[in-house]
């Protein structure tokens, strides 16, 4: 499944002006639990492959404050959440919105929603970790989950669906994109991970007990809850 095919746009790649310094940010502490629910995202389906022109990126984007800063660690625009290393990711350090200028440090440039984290951020100080992920289940049951769904579709990577995402936003942790897929936030990545881990499994049951003979293969997959209970990353 593609990008297109999933928010009904093309990928053309980030759609704001990047100023980036270049810089080694693979020791912020928190990278390491942050790759490893990419992977997470990866194997449940929650982060579907699209093309670009030079290779195969990973659609969904993961982030985290840095503690104690203004600042957030984020997933890298064009990259697949299966090579992610810790100097892959991107400290994002301040945004613009008027000149819808993102400030950044790393070797990357950010993930295209890099402005709909930092305007949660910015008004959620509660916030820790915003998880952003794509799944057909949530966008079929959206009413019968009772989650909160933005009003009307935006384009990605825009301040347009960034807006859209506060109008609703509230106190929810967890904000479906119309037409597009979901946002999990929380006090910390195990949160947000297992919230968006729970409201997934919820639409798998949904789509089993209305498809009995339902093939799961390729449609979302589970991830064990034995293995959930030995998370325990630092």
């Amino acid at each position: 499944m593609s990008k297109s095919e999933i928010s009904g746009d093309r990928y053309v790649g980030v759609k704001f002006r990047t100023a980036l310094t270049v810089k080694d940010v693979s020791s912020v502490s928190g990278l390491h639990e942050l790759a490893y629910w990419c992977k997470q995202f990866d194997h449940m389906g929650l982060a579907p492959p699209y093309e670009y022109e030079d290779g195969t990126g990973s659609s969904g984007n993961l982030s985290f404050r840095v503690p104690s800063t203004d600042a957030f660690m984020i997933t890298p625009a064009k990259t697949s959440f299966r090579k992610l290393s810790a100097a892959d990711f991107v400290r994002v350090t301040g945004c613009d919105v008027k000149e819808q200028k993102i400030f950044c440090e790393g070797m990357n440039e950010p993930s295209s929603e890099s402005f709909m984290h930092c305007l949660i951020y910015m008004n959620r100080p509660d916030v820790q970790s915003i998880f952003h992920g794509h799944d057909q289940g949530i966008l079929s049951h959206v009413k019968t989950l009772d989650v909160v769904m933005t009003k009307s579709a935006k384009s990605y990577g825009t301040l347009d669906l960034a807006y859209e995402v506060l109008k609703v936003l509230g106190s929810n942790n967890y904000v479906v994109l119309r037409g597009h897929g979901f946002l999990s936030m929380g006090s910390s990545m195990q949160d947000a991970g297992e919230l968006a881990i729970r409201m997934h499994e919820k639409a798998l049951d949904m789509s089993e007990s209305e498809h009995p003979a339902w093939d799961m293969v390729g449609r979302g997959r589970r991830i064990s809850k034995k293995l959930l209970g030995r998370l325990h990353l630092k």
